[in-house]
């Protein structure tokens, strides 16, 4: 089962544990730095939440395979258990260029891990779907200090480009055993096995899809980066209705935009981006909208439900939504 595209620019964004704590700070995008008290949120789910957190590493091993390097953000000193949510990255992307992302959902107070399949030119999406569904059961059944800090019965993933499609298939194979959600960042239907038409009418899970358009146009390459017939929008319309799913398009924004460095050298030269792009910008509306749905989805949190209202997100400018 190969890559449908040859060419990485076609794809997404072109054991013992050693722990660091540290304090919601500052990031690239330079929010402001939150504080420890849970009692008092900021105004927007795009600043830090209130939790601190800590960072370590970890390996996940596989049967006949070389173990799987993780990393893990864990909120501290926290009174019950927090779900867990899965950053998946894209293609040929490494999984520290969404630190920004995975720091961000711990300082809400989940339990994010980073890094979560291995595949090359020939990658392989059932084999790495099965990386992401060994990582969700790791981190579930393991007997050390993190499984004492996660809610096992609670799972969100969150995948970038082909990252996307991976995390929606992983999804597919785990959901009998968990509440699920999945947020796709500029998902992209790339490799084999394709979701659409087939797999995709199986997705019984809430899912919120954000990405661009840009890329659907040519860009340095040959063909798009992100094909029309295989992108975000496309993923949208063959969900089925009557879930919850909402699907929210950025302006000002290339598939680039949610690496930690859009700006990577000639492999993302090749997706054109917007005169006006605005990387900063969509990071802040992922951290908004990733980190309010899956509050919503797995805490039940009703409050969230206003953020994703027409009103509100046309309040943001510049942004497009519709839901099923």
């Amino acid at each position: 089962m190969k890559l449908r595209f040859a060419l990485a620019f076609l794809l997404a964004g072109c054991g013992s544990q050693s722990a660091t704590p540290r304090q919601p700070t500052a990031d690239d995008d330079g929010d402001s730095v939150a504080g420890t008290d849970e009692s008092v949120a900021p105004k927007s789910f795009d600043a830090p939440g209130p939790c601190a957190f800590t960072t370590s590493t970890a390996s996940v091993p596989r049967p006949s395979r070389e173990a799987l390097a993780i990393s893990i953000v864990a909120p501290t000193q926290r009174s019950a258990p927090d779900p867990i949510v899965l950053i998946v990255p894209g293609f040929q992307v490494p999984a520290s260029s969404y630190t920004w992302l995975g720091e961000h959902m711990a300082s809400w107070c989940f339990v994010a891990i980073l890094g979560s399949y291995v595949g090359g030119f020939d990658l392989d999406g059932e084999q790495a779907a099965s990386d992401v569904a060994a990582t969700i059961a790791w981190a579930t059944n393991d007997s050390g200090d993190l499984r004492a800090r996660i809610d096992a019965s609670k799972v969100a993933l969150i995948g970038h480009g082909v990252g996307g499609q991976i995390a929606l298939l992983a999804a597919l194979d785990v959901r009998p055993s968990f509440s699920l959600t999945v947020v796709g960042l500029d998902p992209l239907d790339l490799v084999d096995p394709l979701l659409i038409p087939t797999r995709v009418a199986n997705v019984d899970f809430p899912v919120l899809l954000l990405g661009e358009t840009w890329n659907t146009q040519a860009g340095s390459g040959v063909q798009p980066c992100a094909p029309a017939s295989q992108n975000f929008e496309a993923i949208y319309a063959s969900l089925r209705a009557g879930l919850p799913v909402q699907r929210i398009t950025i302006d000002k924004a290339n598939i680039d935009s949610w690496r930690a460095d859009p700006l990577c050298g000639s492999l993302c030269d090749l997706c054109s981006a917007p005169p006006d792009v605005d990387h900063a910008r969509a990071k802040n509306l992922t951290k908004k909208y990733a980190a309010a749905w899956i509050e919503g989805e797995l805490r039940d949190a009703d409050d969230v439900a206003s953020l994703f209202t027409d009103a509100a997100i046309a309040a943001e400018g510049g942004l497009e939504s519709a839901r099923k």
